[in-house]
């Protein structure tokens, strides 16, 4: 009765010359394997020095649009979307919509901003980011 059956194969069977089969319980989860974005064409046309730039301007750009929201930074976009966004570069929205996390609502508010901020780089150079 009130013993479950993996209770008693712990308790009563265990020996070390025959090993029961794991219950549910028992058997690990495995940890999901997590894809990173592959870099687009256009990443590497960017220095390392250009990358960290590159996303410190678009954490910038997050932070503003967080306060003028009054909402917390991730909930603009998170620390995945902006490693994509370094990563891919995108320069239209149909690029940009690839990048993980940024669906249509996110590109419609935020897309003109990213993508402003994110061509200079692709041209070369550094500008001032413009702000929302």
């Amino acid at each position: 009765g009130c013993v479950s059956v993996g209770t008693k194969r712990k308790l009563f069977l265990e020996d070390s010359t025959t090993a029961a089969a794991p219950t549910k319980k028992e058997k690990k989860k495995v940890p999901k394997k997590t894809t990173k974005a592959k870099p687009s064409p256009n990443h590497g046309k960017l220095t390392p020095k250009m990358r960290q730039e590159l996303e410190r301007d678009l954490r910038e750009v997050r932070r503003c649009f967080a306060e003028q929201q009054g909402c917390e930074e991730y909930k603009v976009f998170q620390n995945r979307c902006l490693q994509e966004l370094v990563a891919n570069c995108p320069q239209n929205k149909a690029q940009l919509l690839k990048c993980w996390g940024m669906g249509n609502k996110r590109a419609q508010y935020y897309g003109s901003t990213i993508l402003a901020t994110i061509r200079p780089y692709l041209a070369g150079g550094r500008v001032t980011p413009q702000r929302a």
